[in-house]
């Protein structure tokens, strides 16, 4: 819709056009390189050669020397901010294993070829068999490789790539118990945080003329924890464990982004005049 109601914004500003004149319009993305014409580089230069969506619309004027480009842009990669959110499972030693949900906010740079991720979220866990719930914080910094690009205007892709960073694990907890002839106190660090590092894999779309993404990612990773318990009988110890376990965590997502810096910039209003809009026909 959005995109139809440009073209025709377009076609408006060109109405005064002579009816013998040949209109002919094309969309198209600029990415892996900014090979321009001399009709549009300005607009290229005006956001910096940032790859762009550009729709055009050419008149063809027979037996004249120039003929009249209108055209618009709007930048494809540049700074985003967005939220993902989705399933999570989580187990290993040194704590219960849990089902639940995730989510995080994501800060991070998209082009071409690679985006990366900055993230920081929580995972709500339960265990189903002690029927206990609990919340473990993370944050991830999350390169990725655009391996795969389809569609018209390169709008989908596939990424993979590597997730490092920090994982909280719910620990055993403390406990205290007095009768008056016995004592038994259970002491735990009730959580840890601990290096964590994995792998992503998954699917964007973007929206053409648009800066907003969509996408579903699945990852996994593994981290350490800082597990420790001990116990103490009438003050005497009878079990002093320390140790730093290895857990996996496994997330299916889905996410959208919007971007930060998403310019428009075109050669029919503002700035520019249709007048800047001829080249010379070979």
């Amino acid at each position: 819709m959005k995109k139809t109601f440009l073209l025709a914004l377009l076609l408006a500003v060109v109405s005064i056009a002579n009816a013998q004149e040949e209109i002919r319009t094309s969309s198209e993305v600029f990415q892996r390189k900014m090979d321009t014409h001399s009709w549009d580089k300005f607009l290229f230069d005006e956001v910096g050669g940032r790859a762009s969506d550009m729709v055009t619309i050419f008149i063809d004027r027979p037996g004249e020397d120039h003929d009249q480009v209108l055209c618009t842009i709007s930048t494809v990669d540049g700074w985003y901010a967005g939220l993902r959110g989705g399933g999570v499972f989580d187990a290993g030693q040194g704590a219960s294993n849990g089902f639940g949900a995730g989510g995080s906010i994501v800060l991070g740079y998209s082009a071409y070829r690679f985006d990366w991720d900055i993230s920081a979220g929580a995972d709500l866990l339960t265990d189903p068999i002690k029927g206990k719930t609990y919340l473990g914080l993370n944050a991830f910094f999350e390169p990725k490789l655009n391996f795969y690009h389809w569609g018209r205007y390169d709008d989908k892709k596939m990424f993979i790539g590597p997730k490092i960073g920090l994982q909280e694990c719910k620990d055993l907890d403390n406990s205290y118990f007095d009768n008056g002839n016995i004592t038994i106190e259970n002491d735990g660090n009730g959580r840890s945080m601990g290096f964590a590092y994995g792998l992503t894999f998954g699917f964007e779309k973007r929206y053409f003329f648009k800066p907003v993404r969509w996408g579903l990612s699945l990852s996994g990773h593994v981290y350490d924890t800082k597990y420790k318990y001990k116990t103490t009988v009438n003050d005497v110890v009878v079990q002093d464990d320390a140790r730093s376990p290895m857990r996996f965590c496994v997330e299916a997502t889905v996410f959208v982004k919007f971007g930060l810096n998403h310019k428009k910039v075109d050669n029919f209003s503002g700035k520019y005049s249709v007048a800047d809009t001829y080249y010379k026909r070979h």
